[in-house]
């Protein structure tokens, strides 16, 4: 790739990045994150993102499947369904 395309792809996401970092929807911890990542060597960065995904997404489906056997022991114990969740 020539160099000139190289410093195109560096800003880009540079501007990504400080985009980002300036979204108000963009939460805190993802901008923590962000700026913490920064300063590591982006192959690190990935590995560690890697883990946290599917760590993340462990977790996401424990919590959905001890929400959804919760929901079914309360519609069996009386029909009634937890508070924020419909039936």
């Amino acid at each position: 790739m020539p160099v000139d395309e190289c410093a195109q792809e560096v800003r880009v996401v540079k501007d990504r990045l400080a985009w980002a970092l300036g979204h108000p929807a963009v939460s805190d911890w993802v901008k923590r994150g962000l700026e913490s990542a920064r300063q590591r060597d982006p192959v690190e960065v990935l590995n560690d993102l890697e883990l946290m995904t599917n760590v993340v997404r462990q977790w996401a489906s424990a919590d959905a499947k001890r929400a959804e056997t919760l929901r079914a022991e309360s519609l069996r114990q009386g029909g009634q369904t937890l508070p924020g969740r419909s039936q």
